[in-house]
């Protein structure tokens, strides 16, 4: 495959997002900015030994001012996933800000969206409630959710968790152990109705396993049937032996 043809490939861009009152900005790597707008390696790295000389540092910190001020300058510095990445929002004009533009409202929604889950899990705390493994694995599906609707956009976020915990205020561990429930467990109708998230954070990932190994042998050695056809007692029969195992993987050091 010749460069041409390498070149009109659909491709993944990495992207950023900054906050701006209640909403959210997107922004670019640099390098991806000038590859859309047709610049050359040599322009490229021109450009880039530029914008690290005093003269475009300062140039990038008025641009960035602007940014906080509410305007739409056409470059910002950021830091990107390695040292010749700067993040580099596109100008008003052309496709790449109209996608940009989706693409911060779609993270602003989600970011809504995960801020709830944690209003609710917070209030159930102060309730003395227990929180259920199901708000846990709904916080995580949110998670993916968000990478799928981007990746559609052949989009990528440069460190999605760093982001999340900024705008959201979400813990870290209750961050990456919602994903990991979520990730090893795809459908939430095996998660016991009284299995608490207290249950799994400290191993989501063994606890997501042992639901979905579970709920596997309830059907014995046939294929399982999907959810929406079993019956209430062959439910109710998954939901014990997946509450009987997840209660394993915590009570075997106390026995």
């Amino acid at each position: 495959m010749d460069g041409g043809k390498r070149s009109s490939e659909p491709r993944m861009r990495f992207v950023s997002f900054e906050p701006r009152g209640q909403e959210y900005v997107a922004f670019i790597a640099l390098e991806d900015a000038f590859a859309d707008s047709g610049g050359d390696g040599p322009e490229l790295r021109k450009t880039c030994m530029d914008l690290q000389s005093p003269r475009g540092k300062r140039s990038l910190s008025k641009t960035t001012s602007a940014v906080e001020a509410g305007e739409s300058p056409k470059a910002s510095c950021g830091k990107g996933r390695g040292s010749s990445l700067f993040a580099a929002q596109v100008g008003a004009e052309g496709d790449l800000d109209d996608l940009l533009s989706r693409a911060a409202r779609l993270y602003g929604e989600y970011v809504e969206e995960i801020r709830s889950l944690i209003a609710q899990a917070d209030q159930m705390k102060k309730d003395l409630v227990p929180v259920p493994a199901s708000l846990g694995w709904r916080l995580g599906d949110a998670v993916f959710r968000l990478k799928d609707k981007l990746e559609e956009m052949l989009l990528e976020v440069d460190d999605l968790y760093s982001h999340l915990e900024r705008d959201t205020g979400i813990a870290p561990a209750f961050l990456k152990g919602a994903v990991s429930f979520r990730r090893y467990l795809p459908d939430p109708a095996r998660i016991p109705c009284d299995l608490t998230w207290n249950r799994c954070k400290r191993a989501p990932r063994r606890a997501a396993l042992q639901i979905e190994r579970a709920a596997v042998a309830a059907c014995g050695d046939r294929a399982e049937k999907p959810a929406a056809t079993r019956s209430e007692g062959e439910k109710e029969q998954a939901r014990k032996r997946a509450r009987v195992g997840t209660e394993d993987v915590y009570t075997r050091k106390s026995q």
